[in-house]
């Protein structure tokens, strides 16, 4: 089987080298870090609660790994997940393949750990109820994880592989309990905190970073799920929302796939402010008065339809855009107090932007274009700034920008809440 990955130019080596003279379960943070320097693994933010890999060369048990993951709570780390296959990083493979790469997997699981697993079987807790073999050690228990999407058309039974992992996590109960601890539901008032200056931010919200892939709805997902202390992952939820590595996530396909997945976690899906039809066409009025005064070539016909935002903005021009969204100070309003609201009560939004209408400091040539989506974690009602950040790993846990250039890439804004 022949795979592609998205990954760094650093070769690396076996997971097992990280715990080959200290039981994987004792590492600190900072023996993790020491351990882990030729194995590409780097923070995903200053917090020090997840460390990612995707250098080229991984493997664990013999098998090749295209991501690593190690997460720590309690000073100590909880759990370590290799990603053998995901559709995000390595392309789409055949089902044959995809039921050899399970078959390799697990005879290599069996081998190392010198045991026979156990069948899970579907985890009704998970997002996509994955299947599940389990093989359980004095010290350590693995649990090896797979899924694929099944279509059923008129003309055939069509079959997307989307994820092959296996999770280590320590067999005592002392650490079970960390664990449990570490991802108990948390209470989102607690979370903000208020600081000189003015800042309102919410705190201890998960940084994930989603690589190379168009995964930014869905990364930003599992970030305010693991916040309020749900088991998902952006693999998972990618396979409910349709998301394609490469051009990302259509909005409506993200929503009804996170709909599912809420059906099974217990979250509630709800569109926190978007512009109304009214809004909408008091805004293309405002364009085109000022498009008509260069060229009537730069006047936007009548909407008609379903619209896709994110393509039609990308078409008009970003100086009368950008007076046009000003205008409407009735809408800036509207969506400032959605976002005060929100943090206020300690919940990080998905704010879904349109990248390209104003000018951020620090944003590679990727990433200055197209639509995206990020996190709105907090404000300043006395600088007038929205606090965001992007699933992008270490240096993007925190920004700002001026409220008026928010609310001008500014396509809507969704709360993902227990119940």
């Amino acid at each position: 089987m022949a795979f592609f990955a998205l990954v760094t130019s650093l070769w690396a080596g076996p997971l097992e080298s990280i715990w080959q003279d200290v039981p994987l379960w004792e590492l600190t943070p900072e023996a993790f870090e020491s351990r882990t320097r030729e194995l590409g693994f780097r923070w995903t933010s200053d917090a020090r609660d997840s460390s990612r890999s995707s250098a080229r060369g991984m493997t664990f048990a013999g098998c090749p790994v295209v991501e690593c993951i190690a997460r720590f709570a309690g000073g100590k780390i909880t759990s370590l997940t290799a990603s053998f296959y995901t559709r995000g990083d390595s392309g789409e493979i055949s089902k044959p393949d995809y039921e050899a790469l399970i078959k390799r997997c697990s005879d290599a699981l069996s081998a190392l750990t010198r045991v026979q697993p156990q069948a899970r079987g579907k985890d009704s807790q998970n997002a996509v109820k994955a299947e599940g073999l389990v093989w359980q050690t004095s010290r350590t228990t693995l649990l090896l994880e797979y899924a694929i999407n099944k279509e059923v058309t008129p003309q055939a039974v069509h079959y997307r592989p989307e994820f092959v992992r296996v999770e280590l996590s320590a067999s005592s109960k002392k650490a079970q309990q960390s664990r449990e601890d570490a991802s108990a539901k948390v209470d989102p008032k607690s979370r903000v905190k208020r600081y000189p200056g003015g800042d309102v931010r919410i705190e201890g919200i998960p940084m994930v970073d989603q690589g190379e892939k168009g995964y930014c709805i869905v990364a930003s997902a599992e970030r305010v799920l693991r916040y309020y202390g749900m088991r998902v992952d952006q693999n998972e939820l990618a396979q409910l929302a349709s998301s394609d590595s490469r051009s990302g996530t259509d909005f409506r396909s993200a929503m009804e796939g996170l709909k599912k997945a809420g059906v099974r976690m217990h979250f509630r899906v709800r569109v926190a402010d978007e512009l109304e039809e009214r809004e909408l066409e008091a805004f293309f009025k405002e364009y085109n008065k000022r498009a008509a005064k260069l060229s009537p070539q730069a006047v936007i016909p009548p909407l008609r339809g379903t619209i896709d935002l994110s393509e039609l903005f990308a078409k008009l021009r970003p100086d009368l855009l950008k007076e046009a969204k000003l205008s409407q100070h009735s809408a800036i309003g509207k969506f400032q107090r959605a976002t005060i609201a929100a943090v206020d009560a300690g919940q990080p939004m998905i704010w879904c932007v349109q990248l390209g209408l104003v000018k951020v400091p620090g944003e590679s040539a990727n990433q200055s274009a197209g639509g995206h989506a990020r996190l709105i974690v907090g404000y300043n009602s006395t600088t007038n700034e929205l606090l965001y950040s992007d699933s992008w790993g270490a240096g993007h846990e925190l920004k700002r920008m001026s409220m008026d250039d928010a609310w001008v890439m500014h396509q809507l804004s969704v709360l993902l809440a227990p119940w």
